[in-house]
């Protein structure tokens, strides 16, 4: 899921990678997370073939966070893994994803509350 072997924290006592063992429940809004609502077609020009078969992924959907990581810029990405259906229902995938934390909030909270990384010298 995330391999980070070998990965040395300049200042330990503020970890840019943190994980989760095990891994925790959460739930991710796809539409935030892939950027599906700037590009997605209108629902009436997508084929039913599609519909179908193609991976369902949209919406609020339950997950398993892996891990946080920093990027240089200061933004914090969640490793999740998603499990996913086709439209009908038929096929089932399993998917490694990367995300925004603004996607992601954690699966036992209400709506709104505080999701991101804890930023204090505790984890």
């Amino acid at each position: 899921m995330i391999n980070a072997e070998g990965w040395i924290d300049q200042w330990p006592d503020h970890p840019t990678i943190r994980r989760f063992d095990p891994p925790r429940d959460v739930l991710v809004d796809m539409d935030v997370a892939l950027g599906l609502t700037r590009a997605g077609k209108r629902a009436d020009r997508v084929t039913l073939r599609v519909k179908a078969c193609a991976v369902r992924v949209e919406g609020i959907m339950a997950a398993r966070q892996y891990a946080w990581f920093q990027t240089s810029s200061g933004n914090w990405v969640a490793v999740v893994q998603v499990d996913a259906t086709s439209g009908n229902g038929q096929n089932r995938i399993t998917l490694d994803l990367c995300v925004s934390q603004d996607a992601v909030s954690i699966a036992d909270r209400p709506s709104g509350t505080e999701h991101r990384p804890n930023t204090s010298n505790q984890m």
